[in-house]
Formats: C-alpha cells, sequence, structure tokens
C-alpha cells in the first residue's frame, strides 16, 4: 500500500489534538504505523472508528505503568509505535469513558514539568551565578563558557513560558467544564 508521512508539531498540552487528528486520519483511511519525533508515517488502510491515545513516559520511570496496563487490559489497546518519551496506542472501540486515564496522564505530565522546571532553575541557578562572580571578578571569560550559561538562562526562561501556556489551558479547560 501507499506510504505517507506527516508533520504534526505538538506540545505535552495538546495529546488531544494528537488523538483526535490520529482518529480522523483513520477515519479516512490512513493508519498512523510510526512516529520520527514529529514526523508520522501513515499507510493506507481501511477506514475504521478507533481512539488513539499518546503517553508520555520518562525512561526508567514506572509512573505510567498503570495506564498502560488498564489501556492493554481493559481497552484492549494494541502499542503502536514508541518516539522517544511518546508512546501511542490504537484503541479498537473509540466508545468508552476514558476520562479516568486523561486525568492521571495530566497529573503525571504536571509532575514531569516540575520536575523539568527544577532542573532548569537549577542550571539557570548556577548559571547566573557563575556569571555573576565571573562579571564581579573581573575574570575573563571564553566565549564557550558565556555562551552555555546563555543557553542554560535562555533554556530555563523557554521551559517557564512552556508550562505557563500549560497552565493558561488547564484554566480555559476548567473553566468550560464549569459552563452550564
Amino acid at each position: 500500500g501507499s506510504a505517507m508521512w506527516m508533520f504534526f508539531y505538538y506540545t505535552l498540552w495538546s495529546f488531544e489534538n494528537v488523538e483526535r487528528k490520529l482518529q480522523n486520519m483513520e477515519l479516512a483511511g490512513w493508519r498512523l504505523t510510526n512516529v520520527c519525533l514529529y514526523w508520522f508515517k501513515f499507510v493506507k488502510a481501511r477506514p475504521r472508528n478507533v481512539r488513539y491515545f499518546l503517553i508520555h513516559s520518562i525512561p526508567k520511570d514506572f509512573g505510567m505503568i498503570p495506564c498502560e496496563t488498564k489501556l492493554k487490559c481493559e481497552f484492549n489497546a494494541d502499542p503502536v509505535c514508541r518516539d522517544h518519551y511518546i508512546q501511542i496506542y490504537r484503541i479498537p472501540n473509540a466508545e468508552g469513558n476514558f476520562y479516568d486515564l486523561e486525568k492521571f496522564r495530566n497529573i503525571y505530565l504536571r509532575r514531569v514539568c516540575r520536575w523539568n522546571m527544577l532542573i532548569s532553575f537549577l542550571f539557570f541557578a548556577l548559571s547566573a551565578v557563575a556569571l555573576f562572580v565571573g562579571i564581579v571578578s573581573g575574570i575573563a571569560f571564553d566565549a564557550k563558557v558565556f555562551i552555555t550559561g546563555l543557553i542554560c538562562c535562555a533554556s530555563f526562561f523557554f521551559l517557564c513560558h512552556y508550562f505557563r501556556g500549560h497552565i493558561i489551558l488547564t484554566r480555559k479547560m476548567r473553566a468550560q467544564n464549569r459552563k452550564p
């Protein structure tokens, strides 16, 4: 059959959008077979109404195992592919209550994000202190050291912005759920 690669940019907070896009692709007759970062590979297949579920998991962190077990045992989900931190499951029956799984995933993602923020803050703090001490004491900086410090600082601010996006999205979703 014919194959097609498509580029989908997504963040940790937009898994539902990716899942919906994959479900629509399957309904249109394109089944996901592989993913490489943001590139998704599809093959022509018989259109089916299935559900996709994305799981983010850090290597050597077993926090998502209960979610994966529930997907496999209760929903007969098949693992489609794994790319770095993302595991994608195809669920044959699109109907069902996935609220508990989505809630579990969101709690896990918050924990992962907080951990990433802590690590990036430590790099930021160490870089900022090193740069400050170097500037105050008049130490001549090697360009590599200075650029590394700036990259650590920029990474911290990028992650802050990324986490801020999640907070805004969460507040919007809560506001929508409160509406009668």
